[in-house]
């Protein structure tokens, strides 16, 4: 298994977190941060 496919069975398992892991990404309020999920952590870096 890839680390894409891996990424999305552990994280994108309900509509809620994909929502918010999008609102995450494409927030131009987030400059940078973290996004905790279930397995993986996301940076947002400036």
């Amino acid at each position: 298994m890839n680390v894409i496919e891996g990424f999305l069975q552990a994280e994108i398992n309900t509509q809620e977190l994909y929502e918010d892991i999008m609102s995450f990404i494409t927030s131009y309020h987030i400059r940078c941060g973290e996004f905790e999920g279930n397995e993986y952590i996301i940076k947002k870096m400036d």
